[in-house]
């Protein structure tokens, strides 16, 4: 058996038949010149009582699980059984065939399903083998984490989930990252024990952070005795004061005594100095660590990194600590750098991606007390945030978006018109006018849907100048229009709080959710096109079927602005007035994430890949975030 021993190579776990063991030494032999270190069972173990735990800790300890296909592996219990602790751990499978089944023999899903590596006695065995170690040492970083992960989340749970085996400091900081690492990518899945293990972990620290927290505060109720007595201390020196003063005018007799007094006043006021200055002293040192406890706290917290960094800075102001240094400097290591800040005259009110997403186009609302403000859309581009063109309206630009095949820029503004731009230099191509405000805009391959604030649904087949618009009349304005990715659904959202649906092939309307005491409504559909998010004005978040049944509702702080899907149905984001932007889990509403902006967010969007995400509101910034993480 060779020695069990994890190292930068790589290591795994063979299950073959016996019949093939000459074909596993010679395959241990040149995994071992290259590095990787294999357990190999050459003798049998007993089928005692210990044997399941033995294989179990044998597979557990090894990053990778190479089964050697022949008919009589196929056939083996022990394979088998072997085969399921491997999947059952998650462990990375590489099925290597050294002889065809039999005819008709069946095989595990699992293995059927994986890329096999050949080395039958026809094929190149030592043209093969560098494959073979390029198979076990791909992704091999996190594999190994994950076998660490997972030795240690087992040990936890074999203590009866003691404390004392918790993750602490980087350890527990490299753990969370390796399973948000994991998050989206199709070969690493995070098994129970190990997700438990590290959310137990986090609670521990920040269990243990409270602990100190709770100890500082005791030290400042005690630095708060000790300012009461000096002053205490200080109104008895003054009374003493005083008597020696009265006695002075006495005889020559009481002088003697007077000048005693005067002593033990200057005495008593020395004392009661000398406790102030050392309560102050307690006072500072005790603020000093609250504040270095507390930024420490607020360092984990998603969004929270300027207020950690003011806690420290002071920290250090009241007491020069390596605890308080070490703090700030970190903190400047981690804090975002923007590499370009995009502003406009007055809220920045939508931000929409170009098909091709190089680009991405703002439009504003103007502060009403600033006349000369421009009211305009502008077109930016995505790698260094510079301004490629900006076009105007008379009035607040409401919507701005690109048509699919990117070759039009169309704006919705309430100076009663829609305009249509060159997407490429903003030259004006023509325009359409209403009788009231455009409130928002949405396009599928042909049709364009213009929400009309004086009660009308628009839809206008941009690809069929002789079709004259649909326009649909409805019993309040129309705030808000999306289309599923597919283009097969359309929603859209009254002024009144309702969601209607419109079906295209079929040219059929049904109704959806309601926001009851809401003027306006956020859509956004999922990417299967199956689910719709809606949010309004009665600070809910609201998930619905394609056919209008709704499954719940998510409350929110205040009025929910914006909703978007991430790049698969799983989860989505939303933008409230409380400040907040939130990463909700679809199946159950759960709220996984929180980011804060400095005043009410406005819209968010989410990018194609799903690592970030992009909001913007009444702070006239655009701030980039982090999915897995929240860092801004």
């Amino acid at each position: 058996m060779a020695e069990s021993k994890q190292g930068p190579q790589g290591s795994v776990f063979i299950s073959y038949s016996r019949k093939d063991k000459e074909f596993v030494k010679k395959l241990n032999d040149a995994l071992d010149n290259a590095g990787v270190q294999a357990w190999v069972d050459w003798e049998g173990i007993e089928l005692a009582s210990d044997w399941m735990q033995t294989i179990t800790t044998a597979i557990q300890s090894h990053d990778a699980f190479i089964f050697v296909i022949s008919p009589d592996s196929i056939k083996s219990k022990v394979c088998a059984e072997e085969l399921e602790l491997g999947i059952n751990l998650n462990k990375k499978l590489i099925p290597i065939l050294y002889r065809e089944p039999a005819k008709g023999q069946k095989m595990h899903d699992k293995l059927s399903a994986t890329n096999w590596v050949y080395m039958r006695k026809d094929d190149n065995f030592e043209d093969t083998v560098p494959k073979l170690i390029e198979s076990i040492q791909t992704d091999l970083e996190w594999v190994s984490k994950h076998t660490q992960l997972l030795n240690q989340a087992t040990e936890w749970e074999g203590k009866n989930k003691n404390n004392s085996f918790l993750l602490q400091g980087t350890g527990l900081e490299e753990a969370e990252k390796w399973m948000a690492d994991a998050s989206g990518k199709e070969n690493r899945h995070v098994l129970p024990v190990q997700a438990e293990f590290i959310r137990a972990s986090r609670k521990g620290a920040e269990r243990r952070q409270r602990v100190v927290l709770v100890g500082i505060s005791v030290a400042l109720v005690v630095s708060i005795a000790l300012s009461v007595l000096a002053v205490i201390a200080r109104n008895d020196a003054k009374q003493q004061e005083a008597i020696a003063v009265e006695s002075k005018n006495t005889a020559v007799v009481a002088q003697a005594i007077a000048e005693e007094n005067r002593s033990k006043a200057e005495a008593s006021q020395k004392e009661a100095e000398k406790n102030q200055r050392l309560a102050e002293e307690k006072t500072n040192i005790a603020n000093a660590q609250k504040s270095a406890a507390q930024s420490q706290i607020y360092q984990g917290r998603a969004g929270e990194m300027d207020v950690s960094t003011l806690l420290a800075i002071d920290s250090y102001q009241r007491l020069e600590t390596f605890q308080a240094e070490n703090l700030i400097r970190i903190n400047l290591g981690r804090m975002a750098v923007p590499v370009n800040q995009m502003s406009q005259d007055g809220a920045i009110w939508n931000i929409e991606w170009s098909p091709d997403f190089q680009y991405f186009v703002t439009g504003n609302n103007h502060d009403p007390s600033d006349q000369d403000a421009i009211k305009e859309a502008c077109v930016w581009r995505a790698m260094d945030g510079g301004k490629v063109f900006c076009v105007e309206h008379e009035d607040d630009v409401n919507d701005a978006i690109f048509t699919k095949d990117g070759s039009l820029l169309i704006t919705a503004s309430a100076d009663q018109t829609v305009k249509f731009w060159n997407a490429i230099d903003g030259v004006f191509v023509s325009e359409m006018k209403f009788d009231g405000a455009i409130n928002d805009l949405d396009v599928s391959d042909s049709v364009l849907a213009i929400a009309r604030d004086e009660g009308f649904l628009t839809l206008y087949y941009l690809y069929k100048p002789d079709v004259k618009p649909v326009n649909r009349e409805e019993t309040s304005g129309v705030y808000s229009v999306a289309f599923s990715p597919n283009g097969s659904y359309l929603a859209y959202g009254l002024t009144n709080g309702d969601v209607k649906f419109w079906q295209p092939n079929t040219n059929a309307f049904y109704n959806g959710p309601k926001h009851p005491t809401s003027n306006f409504v956020a859509l956004t559909f999922s990417p299967d096109s199956n689910w719709l998010v809606s949010g309004g004005g009665d600070s809910l978040a609201r998930l619905t079927k394609r056919d209008g049944t709704q499954q719940y509702s998510v409350p929110h702080g205040d009025w929910v602005e914006d909703v978007a899907f991430g790049p698969d149905p799983s989860w989505y984001v939303t933008a409230s007035d409380d400040n907040k932007v939130r990463i909700l889990e679809t199946a159950t509403g759960a709220e996984l994430m929180r980011m804060s902006h400095s005043h009410f967010v406005q819209k968010v969007k989410v990018s194609p890949d799903g690592q970030w995400v992009a909001s913007t509101g009444y702070d006239r910034v655009v701030r980039i975030w982090d999915s897995a993480s929240g860092t801004q």
